[in-house]
């Protein structure tokens, strides 16, 4: 069986307030210690409902799903 890996990305735009997904596969051959939470560092990206471009992200926070109770 095969398969591959896929990191989503959820964004909201900072100006417009409304949400978009970014879908990333990550080529393991040439990228060694893939980290998601530092791909989108300094990666310009457009807000596909207003158009704005933003380069500065900021995380927020994980969500729990009952994980640390």
């Amino acid at each position: 069986m095969k398969y591959s890996i896929e990191t989503i990305y959820h964004l909201q735009c900072e100006n417009c307030g409304n949400w978009s997904s970014y879908a990333h596969t990550v080529d393991y051959t040439y990228v060694t210690n893939h980290d998601a939470r530092k791909y989108m560092d300094n990666r310009k990206i457009h807000c596909m409902h207003c158009g704005d471009v933003t380069q500065n992200h900021t995380q927020l926070p994980a969500l729990d799903h009952g994980q640390n109770n």
